[in-house]
């Protein structure tokens, strides 16, 4: 009741303490977004960078507390979208890693890897996707139940199709065969780790999210895929027979 949203409030107590007040309650209880909107209120009235690098900091802080908090993630987008051009590679790699040290934090952190994908999208000039995409494959590797993060890889993949180096385009460039070897090479990756680990539901819905979105009629993709399948049909758990169930109904063989 403090920090109220009505200027009336705000004009009877003392700007610097209400300030300090803010930041701490915006660390205790990140939830809470009047915190917030008060915090972008007062950073419109003077959006210096270094009160942006403040504002910034403070949301990495709260993350550590309550890694699985909305608020600072959605606060930090709207911070760089109001500056996209006081973004630095410094600031870049800070985002990053709050992102990073978030979902290590809190299991199926869908916040910060949906705001890690807001990064990528919005700021590519800072992100090189090879580093982002052995990165993601690492994480994958370790994080085998969190989908969110396979979310996240399979939209990067489709940016690397999608957006090949300008080097590339020069040379006949031809996404349709890009997509089956950027896709064959992941497919063979998850099929991997299903063996391993054939009770892990996540994994399943990532493999069916490949094979969907694929071009059926590439015949080398789908050799692959069948290789790769006929690997799993010794598998006979509930998920197993889904996935094959889903394969069938679609008529991807």
């Amino acid at each position: 009741a403090v920090v109220s949203t009505q200027s009336t409030g705000e004009d009877d107590l003392d700007i610097v303490k209400l300030d300090k007040l803010s930041r701490v309650l915006a660390i205790l209880n990140p939830d809470d977004s009047k915190f917030w909107n008060h915090r972008k209120r007062q950073f419109l009235k003077h959006p210096t960078s270094s009160l942006l690098k403040s504002e910034l900091d403070l949301s990495a802080t709260s993350l550590k507390l309550k890694p699985k908090s909305a608020e600072p993630f959605n606060h930090c987008r709207w911070l760089l979208g109001k500056n996209p051009n006081a973004i630095t590679e410094q600031e870049m790699t800070s985002q990053l890693t709050m992102c990073e040290t978030a979902a290590e934090a809190y299991a199926h952190n869908y916040y910060a890897w949906t705001y890690r994908l807001w990064l990528l999208n919005n700021f590519p000039q800072f992100i090189s996707l090879n580093e982002e995409l052995e990165c993601s494959r690492k994480w994958l590797e370790t994080h085998i139940s969190q989908f969110s993060a396979m979310n996240y890889r399979f939209q990067l993949l489709r940016l690397i199709v999608e957006n090949p180096p300008s080097e590339e385009i020069s040379k006949n460039y031809d996404i349709k065969e890009e997509r089956c070897r950027v896709f064959t090479s992941e497919v063979s990756l998850v099929s991997e780790l299903v063996m391993f680990y054939p009770e892990t539901e996540s994994l399943w819905c990532y493999l069916k999210l490949l094979v969907m979105f694929c071009d059926h009629q590439t015949i080398d993709y789908v050799k692959h895929c069948k290789k790769k399948f006929s690997g799993l049909e010794k598998l006979d758990n509930r998920f197993a027979l889904r996935f094959k169930e889903t394969i069938i109904a679609a008529n991807f063989f």
